[in-house]
């Protein structure tokens, strides 16, 4: 009888057990607002301020932030910090790059984001995997993973800035305000004249393409 006792009492803590762990790992449900255009968007915080905006999301592989969000919400970057992008008429695209934290539903993560004057603000497929989310643009809700990926776990990490900003022996007390950055276009100009635009990462070609209402469904989510 005791056998018999304590076999219920550990299925039942194995059951319950279990069921909290399954709570734990349940994924967060989150909504998505059509903007005018049609394109979907979400409501993200962003930087030490914890402003909140509306990003777009959508097929690009890192994010975009413009250099007037960029300048509102305190982002820093670096002359030297510049990455080129081709696009699809051939001509190259520069940007900054900077380090925000984005939270997405409540879930926060440090994010590395392109910044450059006139360009869309855009939460891009490496956000959109690293968040774990599931897109549904149709019902326009999403889940979310309760568990952000490491940098290790990235689908996408091609792209390690530490490495990248210790290779030109830029530290973080070198970073200076996006405000006070000339034009990316200028900054690579400089650094083709000092001899050091090999140091400029190539992404290769590039794409800005929103997710509008009429995309299909999209599963990116990880492990949830």
């Amino acid at each position: 009888m005791k056998i018999i006792i304590l076999a219920i009492v550990f299925l039942n803590v194995a059951f319950s057990l279990e069921t909290c762990s399954l709570k734990k790992s349940e994924p967060r449900m989150g909504k998505i607002t059509l903007a005018n255009n049609n394109e979907l968007q979400v409501s993200v915080v962003v930087g030490e301020n914890r402003s909140r905006f509306n990003l777009t999301l959508g097929l690009h592989t890192l994010k975009l932030i413009n250099s007037h969000i960029a300048t509102f919400i305190g982002l820093k970057s670096h002359p030297k910090l510049i990455v080129v992008s081709r696009m699809g008429d051939g001509s190259a695209k520069y940007d900054f790059l900077a380090v925000v934290h984005v939270e997405v539903n409540g879930i926060g993560s440090s994010l590395v984001m392109k910044v450059a004057p006139n360009q869309p603000n855009l939460l891009g497929l490496d956000a959109i995997f690293r968040f774990g989310m599931v897109i549904d643009p149709v019902q326009r809700v999403f889940s979310q993973s309760t568990a952000p990926l490491k940098d290790n776990e990235h689908l996408f990490d091609f792209f390690d800035l530490k490495r990248y900003m210790s290779k030109l022996g830029i530290t973080q007390e070198d970073l200076i305000p996006v405000e006070d950055l000339p034009d990316p276009n200028v900054a690579y100009i400089d650094l083709l004249k000092a001899g050091s635009a090999h140091a400029v990462i190539n992404l290769g070609p590039s794409f800005t393409i929103g997710l509008g209402i009429r995309s299909p469904v999209l599963n990116l989510g990880v492990g949830n």
